[in-house]
């Protein structure tokens, strides 16, 4: 039910984003001086991704980033035993953008941030469960393009994405017995999509 309700939202931000790119009156607005931003992709999966950007000169932009929120799977099998999985996260960092052709003006852009995130997984069963929690930092540098009409605005963009967590997690099953884990595969990089909906103001 969560991923319908998300799914129909981003249906909703698809349609107002083909109004807005089809109306003759949008324009872009450099007088603006903040830009707040979600992410259509993390509503889907029940996350709220949100970068609020303040200009703070020609080319500049420098704010929060914020995550959080989480989702829940279930899967029954052929004999009607159903697991879930549960998960959360939270997190908080600083974006910076630079903008070739002007802060909040159309056109191509960088985006180097760094977001400190903490991601908690329990999977349970008829009998039993087990939970675990890890935090980490994620590093992104990201390059793209960004279009403004009025202050509806939209980014597009890709690049690399490194993750650093702990060497161990702890994992704590229904009975409380603990058992620490090897997780250093966990430190990983790789492709990042950078695809947000805006407002300037």
């Amino acid at each position: 039910m969560i991923i319908a309700r998300a799914l129909r939202q981003f249906v909703f931000c698809l349609v107002l984003s083909a109004v807005v790119f089809a109306s003759p009156h949008a324009q872009a607005t450099p007088d603006d001086t903040m830009n707040l931003r979600f992410s259509p992709i993390g509503l889907v999966v029940g996350l709220v991704m949100l970068d609020f950007d303040f200009k703070i000169n020609d080319n500049w932009t420098l704010g929060p980033s914020v995550l959080l929120g989480g989702f829940e799977l279930t899967s029954t099998d052929s004999g009607g035993a159903s697991e879930s999985i549960k998960v959360k996260a939270g997190g908080f960092g600083v974006k910076a953008n630079y903008y070739f052709n002007g802060a909040f003006t159309d056109g191509w852009y960088l985006s180097p941030s760094i977001q400190r995130q903490s991601i908690s997984v329990e999977v349970a069963d008829a009998t039993s469960s087990a939970s675990a929690e890890v935090t980490g930092t994620i590093l992104r540098a990201i390059g793209g393009y960004h279009w403004f009409w009025d202050s509806f605005n939209l980014n597009l963009g890709a690049g690399f994405s490194s993750w650093s967590g702990p060497s161990k997690v702890r994992v704590t099953d229904s009975g409380g017995s603990t058992q620490d884990i090897d997780a250093s595969s966990t430190r990983a990089a790789g492709l990042a999509v950078d695809f947000m909906i805006g407002w300037s103001f």
